[in-house]
């Protein structure tokens, strides 16, 4: 009787299950790739989103040369889950307003901040 592992049956099958658990490994991964990537980027929508709301929010306080309105979006702002830190910088690079009040009146370095 012949051995099974000889047989035409069995080396075609192993070869096709080398071949289809290849094909789903190299799918998966360029699907957790692609997952990966889409999270990237609705992260940095999101931030700059927050960026774009706090900076108009400000801007009007400021306007209105009203101080403590800045300092207290700040702090709002500063305390919601997931924020570190929240800081508006002069020209100059010194924190001007902070959500960490010993930050204020600290130059900070600019090199490789964005513009802006």
């Amino acid at each position: 009787m012949t051995d099974i592992r000889n047989s035409l049956k069995f080396k075609v099958g192993s070869y096709l299950v080398v071949a289809l658990m290849t094909a789903v490994f190299i799918f998966t991964m360029m699907v957790v790739r692609n997952n990966r990537e889409e999270l990237l980027q609705q992260v940095t929508n999101n931030s700059g989103q927050l960026s774009r709301v706090v900076i108009g929010s400000t801007r009007f306080a400021m306007l209105q040369n009203q101080p403590s309105h800045v300092s207290q979006i700040i702090q709002d702002v500063g305390e919601q889950q997931g924020i570190e830190k929240v800081r508006i910088l002069s020209k100059d690079g010194v924190v001007i307003h902070s959500s960490d009040q010993k930050e204020i009146g600290v130059r900070v370095d600019q090199a490789g901040l964005p513009p802006g």
